[in-house]
């Protein structure tokens, strides 16, 4: 414990969380020996494209998760990393708002729920990708599409005719539902549905 504490310490006077150390310098401490110098350079603001690209096979997952995470991590390496056997990297790949629609699509389908839903939850996600989720098979990440914000009209629409009444209660709070779904909705066979619908802004204002 006091090791680790001391290691800390002499983390926070390195160059590595200087927020003004140039690229080139934080390539240099890269393959430091101290695995929390090399996190330090893989969350910088800093470093490279290249750096992180070869900090990305680092053996210790703290290391990749950094890399999976930082936002000016590139495409083909979060493509990499989303393949990392560790499901904090991979969870770190579906939220970095670099990740192309290709590798999340690619992952919704080969992942197991949880990441699916941690897809659909997150404000990154693209049109495309929620779309895509809207069709899957879990209840719970259709509920987490018809939740987020960035889902489009058709989308929501298409959800409206959802089987879970869960998923029709939550496109009665997304605000970009349009006005005619929820119409609709006000006369869903689900009283907790009929309500919230009842609820939403775009009807409330109606008078």
């Amino acid at each position: 414990m006091d090791n680790e504490g001391t290691s800390e310490k002499l983390v926070q006077k390195t160059p590595a969380t200087d927020p003004s150390t140039s690229g080139e310098v934080l390539a240099g401490l890269a393959a430091d020996p101290d695995r929390a110098v090399r996190q330090a350079v893989a969350r910088h603001k800093n470093t490279f494209e290249a750096t992180l690209a070869a900090m990305a096979g680092d053996a210790y997952v703290a290391v990749r998760w950094e890399v999976a995470r930082n936002p000016h991590t590139a495409a083909a390496t979060l493509s990499i990393l989303a393949k990392d056997p560790e499901k904090s990297v991979r969870k770190a790949v579906a939220m970095n708002s670099r990740t192309p629609d290709e590798v999340l699509i690619s992952m919704a389908r080969v992942n197991a729920a949880h990441l699916r839903l941690d897809i659909a939850r997150s404000k990154n996600t693209s049109v495309a990708v929620l779309a895509e989720l809207a069709h899957d098979q879990a209840a719970n990440v259709r509920k987490a599409v018809a939740e987020n914000p960035r889902t489009s009209e058709n989308t929501l629409t298409e959800l409206a005719g959802d089987s879970a009444s869960a998923v029709r209660e939550m496109v009665t709070t997304n605000p970009g539902t349009p006005r005619s779904i929820l119409q609709k909705l006000i006369k869903d066979s689900v009283a907790s549905v009929r309500h919230q619908a009842l609820y939403h802004d775009k009807l409330r204002d109606v008078t």
